[in-house]
């Protein structure tokens, strides 16, 4: 009879042990986990002179400019400034001069998410990669710092560090509306917000500044383990920026629907084809990972 010797089942014993703290590990690297971004800077960025945009292809086209019988086609859409190969992106906005953001608001941007008034949160859950993931569910809320007095401001101020939001401070996380179902491709979180506003994105048109809401916005976003960052797109309609202009005191609504119709490429007329009623608009963002009550 042959006895067992303990230098023999050492290693075995190992190996197996070893093989149960892995099986363990990729259990838990498999758990849907909740990933929560601060917004952490936006900007409206111009399309540049080689026709490459911060944007989202929204209407589903690629269009050439050949195609004059439609308002969605007349103007040649264009390449992603992220990625050269990808075309069909849709920012009219970025070709209209003198209509970007001016300098004042990017700056108001950035002071009021400096001071907590402008806290806009992305809640990312049902996580399982951050390389492919078929489907996550996104929410967009506030962000609100723990032990914010309304009457004190300094209190609702996030944490900076050299002018930069701090990552992974502790933030309580209040969602605004329902989630919606999105996919995480090759790094990049993608799909449809739905109505998406920020008050303070303002515009310079014909000299008045006001607030801008964005319908079928949509995201297309790298995403990290300590950052989000990318472009948002959407349509501004025409209409709500005329009414929005009716109400300043020299509000010139004619003016802006003559600026704006040329480059209006979404939301054509059910009456005119040739007439869009929206102009394709991008974004881009950048936001840093917290950690959220």
């Amino acid at each position: 009879m042959v006895k067992s010797s303990p230098l023999f089942f050492a290693p075995v014993a190992l190996i197996v042990a070893s093989a149960i703290a892995a099986g363990c590990a990729a259990s838990r690297a498999t758990e849907p986990s909740t990933a929560v971004f601060l917004l952490s800077d936006v900007t409206l960025p111009a399309a540049d002179a080689s026709g490459r945009a911060v944007g989202i292809d929204l209407d589903g086209t690629n269009s050439d400019g050949s195609d004059a019988s439609t308002c969605a086609t007349r103007r040649a859409d264009d390449a992603s400034l992220y990625d050269s190969e990808e075309r069909g992106i849709d920012n009219a906005w970025g070709a209209l001069l003198g209509m970007s953001m001016t300098p004042s608001a990017a700056a108001a941007v950035r002071e009021e998410i400096a001071d907590g008034t402008l806290a806009v949160a992305f809640r990312v859950s049902a996580l399982d990669s951050l390389d492919t993931d078929d489907t996550v569910s996104v929410e967009l809320g506030v962000a609100r710092v723990p032990g914010c007095v309304a009457t004190s401001p300094a209190s609702c101020a996030p944490r900076m560090d050299g002018g930069e939001l701090t990552a992974w401070q502790s933030v309580v996380f209040v969602p605004m509306g329902a989630p919606v179902t999105m996919q995480i491709v090759e790094g990049r979180l993608r799909g449809a917000l739905g109505a998406f506003a920020l008050p303070v994105l303002v515009f310079n048109l014909t000299g008045a500044e006001f607030d801008v809401a964005l319908h079928g916005a949509q995201i297309d976003a790298a995403i990290g383990d300590d950052e989000l960052h990318g472009a948002l797109g959407g349509a501004v309609r025409i209409d709500e920026l005329a009414a929005s202009a009716a109400m300043l005191p020299d509000g010139d609504t004619g003016a802006i629907r003559d600026a704006l119709q040329p480059y209006a490429d979404l939301e054509p007329s059910a009456s005119d084809r040739s007439i869009c009623d929206a102009v394709s608009v991008g974004f881009a963002f950048a936001s840093v990972r917290v950690s959220a009550e």
